[in-house]
């Protein structure tokens, strides 16, 4: 699962002339000016960012390339021509593929809603239509899967 970390980036050697003179230049000069290991780092945590950050979209689920293409104006996108293999390598190093990261993480953020008792006159398909679910059905068969009961049953656990 992806766990949020503090990326470390190398200082500026001086040696990369800026692509561009914006931010987005800025940041993937930073990112080419790092070795291989801290450049996967940076990658896996900005790649983990936008997964926690857009896990309401709920086409979000398809393949590396549909990733690819909603980061098409987030500077991540410009790295390099290698972007899906490499995304598709870091997410498995960390035990998971970029859609199982996505679903985990939806599935976690639903939990935590469903069981919060601010939130106990939220639908339960409310709760899924947020995260990204098709159905109340379907958002009660991953809880179900995922906790081993029933998002009702853990709404009740929750309220004591």
């Amino acid at each position: 699962m992806y766990r949020r970390q503090t990326v470390e980036y190398p200082p500026s050697t001086g040696t990369t002339a800026p692509v561009t003179n914006d931010a987005a230049g800025e940041h993937r000069d930073r990112i080419t000016s790092a070795t291989f290991i801290q450049r996967d780092r940076c990658l896996l945590a900005e790649a983990g960012d936008f997964v926690v950050y857009d896990t309401r979209i709920p086409y979000l689920f398809g393949s590396v390339t549909t990733m690819r293409q909603l980061l098409i104006d987030i500077p991540i996108a410009t790295f390099d021509d290698r972007l899906d293999a490499d995304l598709g390598r870091l997410f498995a190093a960390d035990g998971e593929s970029i859609a199982q990261t996505i679903w985990t993480e939806r599935l976690s953020r639903a939990h935590r809603e469903l069981v919060d008792p601010r939130l106990r006159r939220t639908s339960v398909g409310e709760i899924a239509f947020r995260w990204g679910f098709s159905s109340q059905a379907h958002i009660s068969r991953a809880i179900r899967e995922r906790y081993g009961a029933s998002p009702m049953a853990l709404r009740e656990a929750a309220r004591g």
